[in-house]
Parts: structure tokens; sequence; C-alpha cells
């Protein structure tokens, strides 16, 4: 669990982590009783942040916690997972609700325009104007995590927010493109093809332009889209003639896609797609 730890403690030997390996079947309990020490006689929290990556080893401690607070009514644990990936293990620890005193499945709704405006006047104690509003929303789709980097890099760079605002342009740290890098890396083919289409856009696009792809894309288009929307990278959004067109949901997101596109591919997506925008 801590491979680095023989840098900090140069008192343990080899022989000393290979045995510690054979004892590995003890790690759920040590942990459990690791708890206490650290909340002491308040009520615990426990949060555990992507858990759709949990090894079966983090799934063994988890289900040996729940089974020794089964009877207990203080103490909680959050596990916030994408919807996109599946855990099945997660999936059969939690097909037993007899398991835990209380347990219930719930969906996060993503943040409001006012509600944005609310976490960044908490965290900075800043006023919010609306167009920083609206921008922040735009960029964070209303996703906390999201929200929450964002408000942080802003109060740690020295960028002109006023302008970023105008450009619709969102200062990026590093933790947050890992976060998105680690959500983007499981699309290929048309999936991937799709979001650097509309990453492409400077407008929602219009469904008709997609048929542009070739027959066999068009085949599959309405599946990868239905994925797109259900892991929720983008959404419909109707404009002001009543059209319903495609968008990314985070503007964050679509930079990143954009700043690590291919100059070449951007190209021809702007000069097949886009023609009459780019003009």
């Amino acid at each position: 669990m801590f491979p680095e730890i023989t840098k900090i403690r140069t008192d343990i030997h080899p022989e000393d982590i290979e045995k510690s390996i054979q004892l590995k079947h003890l790690i759920p309990e040590a942990f459990y009783k690791f708890i206490p020490l650290i909340i002491g006689d308040k009520k615990g929290l426990l949060l555990i942040d992507d858990a759709q990556w949990c090894d079966t080893e983090t799934i063994q401690v988890l289900s040996f916690i729940f089974e020794k607070r089964k009877d207990k009514t203080e103490g909680a644990c959050i596990l916030v997972l994408r919807n996109d990936i599946e855990n099945h293990e997660i999936t059969d620890m939690f097909s037993g609700k007899k398991t835990f005193y209380y347990f219930e499945r719930f969906i996060l709704q993503p943040f409001s325009a006012e509600q944005t405006e609310f976490i960044y006047h908490a965290i900075t104690g800043k006023n919010c104007t609306k167009e920083i509003r609206e921008w922040l929303h735009s960029g964070s789709g209303g996703n906390i995590s999201y929200l929450q980097e964002l408000i942080s890099e802003i109060e740690l760079s020295d960028s002109d927010i006023t302008q970023l605002v105008v450009q619709k342009q969102w200062p990026i740290g590093l933790q947050l493109r890992n976060m998105i890098d680690e959500r983007l890396r499981i699309y290929s083919g048309l999936h991937a093809q799709i979001l650097s289409i509309l990453a492409v856009a400077q407008q929602p696009v219009d469904p008709a332009s997609f048929m542009r792809l070739s027959m066999n894309e068009v085949s599959g288009l309405n599946t990868v889209m239905s994925d797109l929307v259900t892991a929720g990278l983008i959404v419909w959004k109707e404009d002001q003639a009543g059209v319903l067109r495609y968008d990314y949901v985070h503007g964050v997101i679509k930079q990143i896609v954009l700043e690590n596109m291919n100059p070449k591919l951007r190209q021809t997506i702007e000069a097949r797609y886009f023609a009459k925008e780019v003009k």
C-alpha cells in the first residue's frame, strides 16, 4: 500500500516488506481499527471519490468496515462514482442492502448558476458579477470538483479574469487537467471523433452536421451520442429558434479537448463541418 515507506522508515528491510505482504489479509481490520484513532469520539464521514476505480483490496476493506458497522447508526460512508463506468464489485457489494443500517443511492445534480455564485463568494469572500457567475458555471458545468479547481486556480494565478470571461477561456491547473484527461482517456474511435467535432465548433452543433460522417459512422451515431449524454459530457441545448443542438456540458473539457488536438485534425474538422463558421 505504501511503496515509498522505506524512504521514510530506513529501519524497514525488504524481508519485513515481504512479510507484510503475506499478512495483507489483516489490512481491512487494521484500517477499521485505525479509523477511531483519527476521529476520536466524533461521528465520522468516509468519502471516496472516483470509487469506480476501487480495486479488489479496497473493496475488501470497505466490505469489512460495512460488516462491522452494520448494527451501528453513527457515521457515514459516501462513494462518488461516475455513471458511465461500472465497477461490478461495488455493485455486488451494495446489492445486499441488508448489510447496511441505511443505504441510498442517488445522483448528484449539477449546481445552478446561483449556487455557483454562492460557492465563489463563500470560498473567496469576493462579490461575483453576473458575467463571472455565468463564466464559472459554463466552465464547470455545475461540477463541484471542477468549480473548486477553477476558483483555486483563479486565486493563485495572475490572469486577468475579465479578459478570460470575454474570451471564454478558463485557467486550468494541473490537477484539473489530470482529472479531465483521466475522464477522457476511455474514449476512442467515433466517440473521440464526435468530442473533437464538438470542441472545434464555435457554437452548439446541429445534429444535421454529423451527416457528413461516413455511412458506417452515421449508423452508430445514435449509440455514441447516447453514450456521451449518459456520461454527462454533452447535452442537448435549444437555440433561439427552438432547434435542439449538441454542446459540451463543461467548458473546461471542451477547452482541453481542443488544446490536445492535432492542428491538422482541427483544420480538417473546420473545413469539413464548419467552413461557414471560420470564414
